[in-house]
């Protein structure tokens, strides 16, 4: 049974040699970045990130940074806490995601998650009404967009 199994596969091999020029087109591609489907944000949302998401050239740092901002933008509808607290999770996930990896790699990138946290929930820490949850994840979830377009 074993060396029949064997001679099967020896077998298999050779022809998949001999006549790979003919059947490679058959078989198929995997690709090796998995696809992340975010809808179109509103074009003042793009222009917002445009520079940074540009300015970010690695293509594992965009990857990662879109699915990480993804995340955040989904989660954050869902959270019940104030300005500071937003600020936190995001900074402190960040650092457990990212550790010090993109430390100093892009100058932009910490000055406009600032500002865009800044924009919407203001410098004075409050409780985080439901239209600033949804602001956040418009413009968080437009970020992903800008770094995976």
């Amino acid at each position: 049974m074993k060396t029949r199994l064997s001679l099967v596969l020896a077998i298999l091999l050779i022809v998949c040699g001999v006549f790979w020029e003919s059947i490679k087109d058959i078989v198929p591609t995997i690709p090796n970045t998995p696809q992340v489907v975010i809808e179109k944000p509103e074009e003042s949302i793009i222009n917002q990130w445009f520079e940074v998401s540009k300015s970010i050239d690695d293509e594992n740092d965009r990857l990662f940074l879109c699915l990480f901002n993804k995340e955040f933008a989904e989660r954050v509808l869902n959270y019940d806490v104030s300005a500071q607290d937003v600020n936190d999770v995001y900074v402190f996930a960040a650092k457990e995601v990212f550790g010090d990896s993109l430390k100093g790699k892009y100058e932009e990138l910490s000055k406009a998650t600032k500002d865009a946290m800044v924009s919407i929930l203001g410098e004075e820490n409050h409780e985080v009404i439901e239209t600033e949850k949804i602001d956040l994840s418009k413009t968080f979830m437009g970020f992903a967009w800008s770094l995976n377009n």
